[in-house]
């Protein structure tokens, strides 16, 4: 089994990133307004866990079994029929990131509940678009993570959220990993 990307942060500190940002305190969930923490189902925390696992481990091979779930699966707006083939082949973003370092860090963050009942990380991308100015502290806090205020500015600010976005149906099923709109 062929492992991909090196993360540099210890797993225990990314592990204490990921618990914090389930763990959230009522006034972080008050500031978010609409878009604060929803509690997930069962089967979308199992399937959360599977693929944290997997990008924790540099494995793009442990997301075929969770791929195989989906009746279609969303990754790419190229002509292309395998997300894992298509990851190996354009494994750096434009930052140099690793498709499965952009997993771990969406998943770090607090999702929202989409109109169909799916749940979508990060939840910056179900936020309208918005000047980086106008966001709450602790939703610049969640930006930083993924992005600079200038990159929030010169694309969210107009368009709203286009980074990468996982996407887990109610049942658990992983529906779409996918960046750009």
């Amino acid at each position: 089994m062929q492992k991909w990307g090196v993360f540099c942060v210890a797993p225990g500190i990314l592990l204490a990133l990921l618990m914090a940002a389930c763990t959230h305190g009522a006034a972080h969930e008050q500031s978010r307004g609409l878009y604060r923490p929803v509690d997930l189902p069962a089967p979308v925390v199992q399937t959360r866990s599977k693929l944290l696992k997997a990008a924790q481990a540099g494995d793009l091979q442990a997301l075929q079994p969770i791929l195989e779930q989906a009746e279609y699966f969303q990754f790419s707006y190229a002509v292309a029929s395998d997300p894992i083939a298509y990851w190996q082949q354009n494994v750096d973003r434009q930052d140099g990131q690793t498709v499965l370092r952009a997993l771990a860090q969406v998943l770090a963050l607090p999702a929202a509940r989409k109109p169909d009942g799916a749940f979508v990380w990060p939840y910056l991308a179900s936020m309208p678009a918005q000047p980086y100015e106008e966001l709450t502290p602790e939703q610049a806090a969640d930006v930083s993570l993924l992005m600079t205020r200038e990159d929030w500015n010169r694309r969210a600010a107009e368009v709203g959220y286009t980074g990468y976005r996982l996407t887990i149906r109610a049942d658990g099923t992983w529906i779409g990993f996918i960046a750009g709109d």
